[in-house]
């Protein structure tokens, strides 16, 4: 065992990252002004504690250990108050527009393709929304062979419902895990509106550094078989978008799926 007295570094990383978890998993309602008082107050008492000290050495010296915890700790908890996602109360059963960025490729699945949208407008009657968040987004195969792709931006109509549970006895806790995503909502695009061409726009490469961006610069730079680009797209970089349907029922019915699914082993590839 280690002695943490010999480790000056831990002693301030151990309480302000037990702050930081506990502002972020913490159901408590703590308001951030409350949280910011109490690191006030504590910094005030710890420099008082040090001034009074240097000037009388007898006090005890072991006060100086629960001050400075519990100023890193509120120091910790502020910070993950502030950086937790919270559900954004978005209007739900009724239709909306939403504007936002695809952070990646449509998936195609057997009723709809499903992506990722990160919105930040949202218009709902005569009201506008700003607002940051994620949206786990359904589109019925259109007509056409156009789709949507990772970094485009888009408007779309539809309706908004809230992800739950499924009740089930053992299964996981669905909610709470898109919710640490900060993805709240199913949204189930109007096929009339997602074929509107005026609500495309897309972005250029080099206007942000966004996620997309970056797999495109890497893969820009590929050149082979179609067929061996995606595969190689899908193994190092998650990007699965561009597989055929042949490979992906050939990985499905080995059970090899989790191989294209970004882990240390593609990390280690591209190194």
């Amino acid at each position: 065992m280690f002695d943490l007295r010999k480790i000056p570094l831990l002693r301030v990383l151990v309480p302000f990252f037990g702050g930081v978890m506990s502002g972020i998993h913490l159901s408590l309602k703590i308001q951030i002004h409350v949280v910011i008082m109490l690191l006030i107050f504590f910094l005030l008492m710890a420099v008082v504690f040090y001034r009074w000290q240097s000037h009388r050495p007898e006090l005890p010296r072991w006060l100086n250990v629960p001050l400075l915890f519990l100023l890193f700790y509120f120091a910790g908890a502020g910070s993950g108050i502030l950086t937790r996602p919270i559900d954004p109360g978005l209007p739900v059963n009724q239709c909306v527009i939403v504007r936002g960025e695809l952070l990646a490729s449509p998936y195609p699945q057997s009723y709809a393709h499903t992506f990722d949208l990160e919105i930040h407008l949202l218009y709902s009657g005569d009201s506008i929304c700003r607002t940051s968040t994620i949206l786990k987004a359904y589109l019925s195969m259109p007509a056409d062979s156009q789709l949507p792709g990772a970094g485009e931006i888009w408007q779309f109509s539809g309706k908004l419902y809230p992800i739950r549970n499924s009740g089930n006895p053992g299964t996981p806790d669905y909610r709470s895990i898109m919710g640490r995503k900060n993805c709240w909502y199913r949204f189930y695009i109007d096929r009339d509106g997602a074929e509107a061409m005026p609500n495309r726009e897309v972005k250029g490469s080099d206007s942000r550094l966004s996620p997309s961006g970056f797999r495109r610069r890497v893969s820009d730079h590929w050149h082979g078989d179609l067929e061996e680009v995606s595969l190689l797209k899908a193994v190092c970089l998650g990007d699965r978008s561009s597989l055929s349907d042949d490979m992906r029922q050939a990985y499905s019915s080995a059970g090899g799926m989790h191989l294209l699914a970004v882990s240390g082993l593609h990390v280690g590839l591209i190194w």
